[in-house]
């Protein structure tokens, strides 16, 4: 792929790409200048939080959990270890210790991300996180490879949380084909997802590479603000704040890694 046709691709997906939010965990090598990274995968929120209700026969509790999304992101490399990135966020990132381009054994960077612009305006959710990526890259054969990955961020996250409203805790009176409630969250605190890519190679510059990780969060403020349903038959009593949990699992078609030490490409 000639690099005028990267730019232009990257440049796509900047005005394409602002449906869904950007992967959960990153890596921390970097990738080469005008080279371009494919990321997609979805999430899942196994968050501790519970609203508990007053009903009509006594008492009962919901869940309070982000919908399951599809995310998505495109990364460029802008040389010398820093990427940008944009979906849903924007990202930008710098390795400053980097397997590609120094003598270590691991890869260690600093990354940033916001909302783009049109999500800040739309005022829906807002996802802010910064903090420091490691990652090792294995050869375990010819063509697989073993790529563990430690992430630290702190985030700050205001969300809406969407609970689907059992038929025993609706409003016979208020006919609703699906009836769900939502509730606004927000969250700060320090995330911690830790997991794996296994880089696949692809032809002679390619890597398909899935991915699989686990975030555990320590969180500084954690609360559920206003919330609204249709048709259904309870009040809150009370909102009992847990433990964020996620797990993600997506797929990412990114170039090979390859060492640039020396002026030229090894395969590593």
């Amino acid at each position: 792929m000639s690099s005028g046709l990267k730019i232009g691709v990257f440049g796509a997906c900047l005005l394409g790409m602002h449906a869904c939010a950007p992967p959960s965990i990153r890596a921390a090598h970097s990738i080469d200048k005008g080279d371009v990274s494919f990321e997609l995968g979805g999430s899942l929120d196994l968050s501790g939080h519970q609203s508990k209700l007053l009903t009509l026969t006594g008492s009962d509790s919901l869940p309070l959990r982000e919908k399951s999304t599809t995310h998505a992101m495109v990364v460029m490399g802008l040389g010398a270890g820093f990427e940008i990135g944009s979906g849903m966020q924007l990202m930008a990132k710098y390795s400053f210790l980097d397997e590609r381009r120094h003598d270590t054994p691991v890869s260690v960077a600093v990354m940033a991300s916001m909302p783009t612009f049109e999500f800040l305006n739309a005022g829906d959710t807002y996802d802010l996180s910064t903090g420091l990526l490691v990652s090792r890259h294995m050869q375990i054969g010819r063509s697989v490879a073993l790529r563990p990955v430690l992430n630290a961020l702190y985030s700050q996250r205001d969300y809406r949380a969407t609970t689907p409203i059992p038929e025993s805790l609706t409003d016979p009176d208020v006919p609703v084909s699906e009836p769900e409630m939502w509730t606004s969250m927000r969250y700060s605190g320090v995330d911690v997802p830790v997991g794996v890519e296994i880089p696949i190679t692809v032809g002679d510059k390619w890597a398909l590479a899935p991915t699989v990780s686990y975030t555990m969060s320590v969180p500084l403020d954690v609360a559920a603000g206003g919330f609204s349903c249709d048709g259904c038959a309870f009040a809150i009593e009370a909102q009992e704040m847990g433990t964020p949990m996620s797990l993600w699992v997506g797929l990412k078609l990114q170039p090979k890694l390859q060492s640039s030490t020396g002026g030229r490409d090894e395969a590593l």
